[in-house]
C-alpha cells in the first residue's frame, strides 16, 4: 500500500499535468474549434479520473484506519 504522502504526490502530479495542458491549450488557441473542444474534453476526463483516484485513496485510508488498532491516548 502506498503511504498517504505518496498518494498525495500522485494526485498533485496529475493535477499539475492537467494544469500544464490547460495552459498550453489556452496559449496555443486563438479560437474555439473542434480540435480545442477535443483537447478540453480529454483534460476533463483526466481530471475526473484524478478525482476517482483521490476518492479511492481516501476510502483505502479510511478502511485501514478502522482496521488498525488504536494507539492513541484518550484524554478525559
Amino acid at each position: 500500500m502506498k503511504t498517504p504522502l505518496n498518494m498525495l504526490h500522485d494526485i498533485v502530479a496529475q493535477i499539475s499535468e492537467g494544469t500544464t495542458l490547460l495552459e498550453m491549450i489556452y496559449i496555443n488557441t486563438e479560437e474555439m474549434n473542434e480540435e480545442t473542444d477535443c483537447a478540453l474534453t480529454c483534460i476533463i476526463r483526466s481530471f475526473d479520473k484524478t478525482s476517482e483516484i483521490a476518492y479511492a485513496y481516501i476510502e483505502e485510508l479510511a478502511k485501514n484506519e478502522k482496521a488498525a488498532p488504536s494507539h492513541r491516548r484518550k484524554y478525559n
